[in-house]
Parts: structure tokens; C-alpha cells; sequence
């Protein structure tokens, strides 16, 4: 591992993103599948030494109100943090277990502005054997990898999610067989767990790198 001997660096990035809920009763009966779609971003993103901050904007038309990721990487350890905040541009995606007249409801894919979802993430991880192995080389390019080389790597994750949904903005015909169980006004996920994985960074040519990594997790959700 070497350091960088720029100061300064430029960096474009692009990122997609897909996510959908799917809100089931006990038994399975009737389910609701909510999705806004897909999210394109382009951003760039400036680095000075060892700090690198960036800015994304969305390709789409209909955009979270809230979406923040901060990282911070040094030789050793990681922290990352995340924020999001979306109420608009969801759709119905999926019905099961829903008659109109005694036909199902499935493919219904309609707008809906009945849900609020945020998201809050935050992961600490440390790098044993970061006198080889460069994390920020691969993610920040604070410096460069120069072999091939891997580490174990020890983290500590918090997630939270929390949704809020109001099922009077769901079409009438619908609300009539929807079950007690999916009129819900908020339901807030938790998620503690420790994770221990590998990272390896492949120099596969001069000045080029590829890192993957694998991450299993166990933890406590409520």
C-alpha cells in the first residue's frame, strides 16, 4: 500500500437503486406490494487527501425528499452513515387476496401517496490486516493498492426503518375486503447485528483495482 500522490481527485459516479415493501397478514392471505420504481443517480465526488465528499442528483422525476450518505474510511476502520426520506412517487404494485366482484385484484400498478417511508443506517467496521490491504484504495482512492491483498473484517451495524401508512388513500373497492390486520397507521423496524467478513482487493493491472467483498451478519431485529 501507497499513498496518493495527488491531493486532489475527481471522481463520477453513477448508482442504481431499486426498492419495493410488500405488506403481508399473519396468515399470508393478503399481501399489498409497494414499490416507486427505479432510482438513477449521477454525482460527482470530491476527495482532498483523505476526505472525500460528493453530491448525487436524481435522473428521475419523482425523487426521495431526503437521501444522504456519509463515509468516512481511514486505514483501519470505516464508518458509514445513511439517511433516507421518501413519501411520493410510490405505486401499487401487487395485489393478492383482493376480489373486485369476485375477480382478483393483482397486476393493479396505480399511483399511491399513502406511504412515508425513512431509513436510517449506520455501520462501523475495523480492518485487521490494513497494513497489506487498503480499504479507502478501493472506495475513497486516498491511496493506492500496489498488490493483491485481503483482510478480515469485524463490523457493527444499526439499521432503522420506519414506515407510515394511511390505507384511506387506497382505492375504495379495495379498502372493502382489506383485512384489519393492513390498516396499519406505523410500523418501526430495528435491526442490531455484528458482522465478520472477507474484503480482497485484485490489482489486476497497473493502476487498476477490483475489490470484493463478503459480509455474513447475525443480529436482533424487532
Amino acid at each position: 500500500v501507497s499513498p496518493n500522490k495527488y491531493n486532489l481527485t475527481l471522481l463520477p459516479q453513477y448508482t442504481y437503486g431499486y426498492e419495493f415493501y410488500r405488506f403481508t397478514t399473519e396468515n399470508g392471505a393478503q399481501s399489498i406490494t409497494i414499490s416507486p420504481g427505479s432510482n438513477n443517480k449521477l454525482g460527482v465526488r470530491f476527495g482532498w487527501r483523505s476526505i472525500v465528499m460528493g453530491y448525487a442528483f436524481s435522473l428521475n422525476k419523482v425523487q426521495p425528499e431526503f437521501d444522504m450518505e456519509l463515509n468516512f474510511y481511514c486505514s483501519r476502520a470505516g464508518l458509514e452513515l445513511l439517511y433516507r426520506k421518501r413519501s411520493d412517487g410510490f405505486k401499487i404494485r401487487n395485489l393478492r387476496g383482493f376480489y373486485d366482484n369476485y375477480k382478483p385484484l393483482t397486476n393493479y400498478n396505480t399511483d399511491f401517496n399513502g406511504l412515508t417511508t425513512s431509513q436510517l443506517g449506520v455501520n462501523l467496521f475495523y480492518i485487521f490486516n490494513y497494513r497489506k490491504f487498503s480499504f479507502p484504495a478501493a472506495y475513497c482512492q486516498s491511496t493506492n493498492q500496489r498488490r493483491n491483498a485481503g483482510s478480515f473484517i469485524l463490523g457493527l451495524s444499526y439499521n432503522e426503518h420506519v414506515f407510515l401508512f394511511d390505507h384511506t388513500k387506497i382505492d375504495p373497492k379495495i379498502q372493502a375486503s382489506m383485512s384489519p390486520e393492513l390498516k396499519f397507521k406505523k410500523v418501526d423496524y430495528k435491526d442490531f447485528s455484528i458482522n465478520f467478513g472477507y474484503s480482497y482487493n485484485w490489482v489486476f493491472a497497473k493502476n487498476f483495482l477490483a475489490n470484493i467483498s463478503a459480509s455474513p451478519s447475525i443480529g436482533y431485529k424487532n
